[in-house]
């Protein structure tokens, strides 16, 4: 059940294909990389709507232990961990600040579509989004 939820995700397969065109050096053509980077643009904007839509106040409140220690351990211990080896890899300050604004970011959305499609406490999911998110405002500076 699981694998073949992995099989036809397409989120999946997006990543798998662009992990394979960066690996390979291939490059797509520009015709079709317009209208992607054009689809891309709304389907984040997309997943947030429907991550806001599935977000349920009073299911997080059920469960503040958990909404908060997940949101503090995507806000402030990934980015301490992420900078802890970009610093022992020898990362100069640009890249260390790139590390710790990719650490630092909220919760994807798509990590509610997937929780939603493939069986996952997607509640949870968009409880986490949205924290992550508001609590972004004030961590990320």
């Amino acid at each position: 059940m699981v694998g073949r939820s992995l099989w036809v995700n397409p989120i999946i397969w997006s990543c798998v294909i662009g992990t394979a065109l960066n690996l390979t050096g291939l490059r797509p053509p520009e015709v079709l990389m317009t209208p992607f980077a054009m689809l891309g643009g709304a389907a984040i904007v997309l997943g947030l709507m429907v991550a806001g839509a599935g977000l349920s106040f009073r299911d997080a409140a059920g469960r503040p232990v958990v909404v908060g220690l997940v949101t503090a351990a995507k806000l402030l211990v990934l980015p301490l961990i992420m900078a802890g080896f970009a610093i022992l890899l020898g990362a100069d300050r640009t890249a260390l600040g790139i590390v710790l604004l990719a650490g630092s970011a909220p919760g994807a959305a798509a990590s509610y579509v997937l929780a939603r499609q493939m069986g996952g406490d997607a509640p949870l999911m968009a409880a986490v989004v949205a924290f992550t998110t508001l609590g972004a405002l004030f961590t990320m500076p």
